[in-house]
């Protein structure tokens, strides 16, 4: 068994990691036809095992997964390029402690790893020069004084270019401590080229209730104005503007003129953001987030907007200081391209406003204006008849809503409706309900009008409505809604961040 060309078609054929490592171990020939960078560019954390849905995995448990990944790293780490360890449920104290033999690695992504609790950015930082992607949110413990230090105590010429970086989540407490503290923009500093396309920081949305990253992004707006041209993408949920960053902010805002997604959602601070948003040069907007933002008038807005023809998504839900007047700018500037508008509780806009927007976006997809309380039946019906592609409605906090609301979006739209938030509407009862759930066949429901439901219909919010009983509630309980309208959705990052799409599909 040595014939060279048989065995590469035998080591092609090997579907995993582990079934070629067992091959690798038959003698050296068949070890020389698996040791090829071809078969392992990408690796996955389920090529190690540990994949059993729901399992949770006791301290052993997880440290004798984690020597495996180790175990593969020191034998093919110099092969690998892209480490998929996202969502990996073992990944606590072991598995990347050989992360210094991958040093043609370009990807690294390890969101959602709440557990890991081990230097990760000094060893990248010394070993890894050829990264360009690090995707770390929810890695809340990495940030920690004890665990960076490892990236402190690391030469000053150790440095990456990465391209993109994902901290969202991160932790850094010692900044929360004492306020003005520096070590995230530290961080982002040593880690960050001059070339970054992508920059993600800040808290993982208002649903995990978090407190708004304190410290000062002073370094970072810096690096955002070296950035410059590079930047496609910037979100910055939930953070503060503290002095040090005031100050800079409106010259860095003044850089990013390729910007195409910028998400800046429960943005704590002064005016700096306001006159930022006016020097803003971007004309390739295509996803802009400001839900939730105090600071921003119609006219800080409005050079943004009318710069922005291919805007396809705008989330201005809880802006307090924006009016009708915004809604009349992003028509101007977009009404072909608006895909998806959130309105919700953006207290300075009317109920007109609101039926203008349905009449002047027909491409819109999703829709939200929770909180408009001079709407009623006939404006939902009047807009349901407008927008009849809608896939998510939002129509909580209207007091004047009924059953026949929810009727109507089951008639209206129940063929594409999969999202609907109905929380907080007191008239709404099991009849309204049952509209959208609708029965096993055909039923004549309120005026004898027939309806079946909407079965495409995957969230569900109606929280908050004093006619729905328990049973309802436990009717749409598999339907439960998970707000996450303040932060940016997967599809927008991966088109900026090629890493993040499946291995085969990379090539």
């Amino acid at each position: 068994m040595s014939d060279p060309h048989l065995l590469d078609l035998i080591a092609a054929h090997l579907k995993t990691p582990r079934e070629r490592l067992r091959f690798a171990c038959v003698n050296r020939a068949c070890r020389q036809a698996v040791d090829q960078p071809r078969f392992w560019r990408d690796i996955k954390w389920q090529d190690v095992g540990g994949c059993e849905p729901g399992r949770a995995f006791s301290y052993p448990e997880a440290a004798r997964m984690g020597n495996r990944l180790s175990a593969l790293l020191r034998q093919v780490g110099r092969h690998v390029e892209r480490l998929h360890l996202a969502g990996c449920p073992w990944l606590q104290a072991t598995g990347l402690e050989d992360i210094a033999r991958c040093q043609r690695l370009v990807h690294l992504d390890v969101s959602g790893c709440s557990l890991y609790s081990v230097d990760l950015l000094g060893p990248l930082a010394r070993s890894c020069p050829s990264l360009r992607s690090l995707v770390a949110r929810g890695c809340a413990r990495i940030g920690e004084p004890a665990i960076i230090q490892g990236l402190w105590d690391a030469p000053e010429e150790c440095g990456l270019q990465l391209e993109h970086l994902d901290l969202q989540g991160v932790l850094f407490p010692q900044d929360r401590v004492d306020t003005g503290g520096e070590d995230l923009g530290r961080a982002v500093a040593r880690l960050a080229g001059p070339r970054l396309a992508s920059l993600r920081l800040g808290w993982l949305g208002e649903a995990s209730s978090p407190e708004p990253y304190q410290g000062d992004l002073g370094p970072v707006m810096e690096l955002l104005g070296r950035s410059g041209e590079h930047l496609r993408l910037l979100d910055l949920a939930g953070c503060c503007s503290l002095p040090g960053c005031e100050r800079a902010l409106p010259s860095a805002l003044a850089r990013l003129s390729s910007l195409t997604a910028l998400n800046l959602s429960n943005w704590v601070g002064g005016f700096a953001l306001a006159r930022g948003l006016r020097l803003c040069p971007a004309t390739a907007l295509t996803h802009l987030n400001l839900r939730g933002v105090d600071c921003v008038t119609d006219p800080d807005l409005a050079p943004l907007l009318s710069a922005s023809p291919r805007l396809a998504a705008a989330n201005l839900g809880c802006c307090r200081r924006l009016t009708d007047a915004t809604l009349r700018a992003l028509a101007a500037a977009a009404a072909g391209a608006l895909t998806a508008l959130d309105l919700c509780y953006a207290s300075g806009m009317t109920s007109q406003g609101v039926l203008f927007a349905s009449s002047a976006f027909p491409r819109l997809r999703e829709f939200g204006f929770s909180g408009f309380a001079g709407l009623g039946d006939a404006d939902v019906e009047a807009i349901a008849t407008r927008l009849p592609g809608l896939r998510m409605i939002g129509i909580g906090g209207i007091p004047r809503l009924t059953d026949a609301a929810l009727v109507c979006l089951a008639t209206r739209l129940g063929p594409s409706l999969e999202s609907i938030y109905a929380s907080d509407l007191p008239n709404v009862g099991p009849a309204g309900l049952a509209a959208l759930l609708g029965p096993s066949g055909p039923s004549p429901g309120p005026g004898g009008l027939a309806f079946r439901g909407c079965p495409r219909l995957r969230r569900l919010a109606v929280e908050r409505c004093p006619r729905l009983g328990p049973q309802d509630l436990a009717a749409v309980r598999h339907l439960q809604w998970a707000f996450d309208g303040d932060m940016l959705d997967s599809e927008v990052v991966a088109a900026v961040n090629p890493y993040l799409a499946p291995p085969d599909v990379q090539g």
